[in-house]
């Protein structure tokens, strides 16, 4: 058999090679895992080698994020890190724990959502209060709560606002983008300093 001499920006498994491209936006070196990722069909005996420096765009246009967390994912009704891309199937572990494996025509065919391509994620959050509660004390409240997160980026800047008029109550409508890594257990830590910053600000939520 013939001795086969791989490029060095080629890396893949029987029956595939992915090859990394630059990123057109950047012009940044692919070898530096920003690229995007190129599948295609190569003589099954080629010797494998190691795909850890392929960055998927394939299936679905999800690939681990620069700096080195895993893509987060929505996918056939599951949320999850992807673990790995194979020939025809990816696999996705939950956030409790569970594996689950989706075949690659799935994720190709249906709707993806990729939670962490763009670095950072949007936590929305809406209390609806009565009108004998005045709004410029729990906006105060609001802010002095966000503030006190220290994982709440500062840019783009939080938002906190009145969003919706009804007979009996208004809702306030709360903006702060979050670090996609990590979202969870920082949208945990938000929700639990604003009710306890209402709290002793004397301000009672529905149900107080």
């Amino acid at each position: 058999m013939a001795d086969h001499t791989w490029p060095p920006d080629y890396r893949g498994l029987p029956g595939t090679y992915c090859r990394l491209l630059a990123d057109p936006r950047t012009g940044s070196n692919p070898a530096e895992n920003h690229g995007t990722a190129e599948f295609q069909s190569i003589p099954p005996l080629l010797p494998a080698e190691p795909r850890d420096r392929c960055v998927a765009d394939y299936p679905g246009h999800f690939r681990s994020r620069p700096d080195g967390h895993p893509a987060n994912i929505v996918s056939q009704g599951q949320e999850g890190k992807v673990q790995s891309i194979q020939l025809f199937y990816t696999i996705i572990l939950t956030h409790d724990n569970k594996t689950i494996v989706v075949p690659n025509g799935q994720l190709s065919n249906n709707v993806t959502i990729n939670l962490s391509r763009e670095g950072d994620r949007r936590l929305d959050i809406e209390l609806k209060l009565s009108y004998g509660i005045e709004y410029a004390d729990v906006k105060k409240l609001l802010e002095e709560a966000i503030r006190s997160v220290k994982d709440v980026l500062e840019e783009p800047e939080f938002r906190i606002g009145v969003s919706k008029l009804e007979a009996d109550k208004y809702t306030v409508e709360i903006n702060v983008w979050i670090a996609a890594s990590g979202f969870r257990d920082t949208s945990m830590i938000v929700h639990e300093t604003i009710m306890e910053k209402l709290k002793q600000g004397g301000i009672k939520l529905p149900g107080m």
